[in-house]
């Protein structure tokens, strides 16, 4: 018995030194690798700033005249996924593409809940002069426009949702218990630094075909997660779920609506795309060989769907 207590004592005396060792090093790593971290005003390539329902919010531009359209992106999405169905549009239309709080070169700041970026994005468009436009949401940026156009139908001309459902989800518990720091920020700098699974991630939500993710492609979605207070921003997201309305909400919009899910999407499934087009009695168009991102992979077929639903 004695005997056994000492192996005991001594594998839970190992087991505790490997685990303050583990920390340790996290730890280290963390304060090692945070010279990385910028302002988002830093950081941003190009474009715009403005103050956005309290947060310094980045923007692009495009169009000098015709009706106003803005384009809200998804989870971890900079603005710029949006330039190729913005160069587009922009032949008769002034098109806004705004970075939400905690996304792109935007603030890392506020609760991110969905009420929080509707707040962001009504405000966003007083900032920039637009006091109505059409609305085009990619993925959660889907359900942002959604609450915005449930909110003040007056101000919204009409809503495209773009491989997002709108919908709310929990996310995996497990997940969120296990997103702990240290080991948090340092995995989340391991992948970020890591280009083979930065390219496997940013492949998977392309298409369902290998298609090459060249440097630029993926300094495109790393840039951005380097601003200041990224990994925070990020857990906390991951503990409010996945944000978005209910179906019975939906089914309560009253303003013109159209839906396009890119055929292969494996995040948000095509079956979801077709729910939520009938409750909001709005048409829906499938982009045949697109994946997620199918506003970067298939601008052009984007773009049309948001100019008929601008007419």
């Amino acid at each position: 018995m004695r005997r056994t207590k000492r192996i005991a004592k001594r594998v839970g005396i190992g087991a505790l030194a490997i685990a303050l060792g583990v920390t340790g090093c996290s730890a280290i790593y963390n304060v090692a690798t945070s010279a990385h971290e910028q302002s988002g005003r830093a950081l941003a390539p190009s474009g715009r700033f403005v103050e956005a329902g309290g947060v310094l919010t980045h923007y692009e531009r495009f169009g000098t005249h015709g009706s106003p359209i803005v384009l809200v992106g998804g989870f971890l999405e900079p603005s710029d996924t949006w330039d190729g169905v913005a160069r587009v549009l922009a032949g008769n239309h002034r098109v806004f593409a705004m970075d939400l709080a905690g996304f792109g070169y935007s603030e890392r700041s506020g609760r991110y809940l969905l009420a929080d970026w509707q707040r962001q994005l009504d405000a966003f468009m007083l900032a920039v002069g637009v006091s109505r436009a059409l609305l085009a949401g990619h993925s959660l940026g889907a359900g942002v426009i959604a609450a915005e156009g449930l909110a003040y139908p007056g101000r919204t001309s009409g809503i495209v949702l773009v491989d997002g459902d709108a919908l709310a989800g929990g996310g995996p518990g497990f997940v969120r218990d296990l997103i702990v720091d240290p080991y948090r920020t340092s995995a989340f700098r391991i992948v970020l630094g890591w280009d083979w699974a930065m390219r496997e991630i940013i492949r998977k939500a392309y298409s369902p075909e290998r298609v090459h993710i060249g440097e630029r492609e993926l300094e495109r979605w790393r840039r951005p997660l380097r601003v200041d207070g990224t990994e925070g921003a990020l857990a906390r997201m991951i503990s409010n779920g996945i944000q978005g309305l209910q179906l019975a909400d939906l089914a309560r919009v009253r303003v013109p609506a159209a839906v396009v899910f890119g055929q292969h999407d494996t995040s948000v499934p095509v079956a979801s795309g077709r729910r939520v087009a009938a409750a909001l009695g709005a048409p829906l168009t499938i982009i045949p060989g697109a994946g997620h991102l199918s506003q970067i992979t298939h601008p052009r077929a984007v773009a049309a769907v948001i100019a008929r639903a601008a007419k």
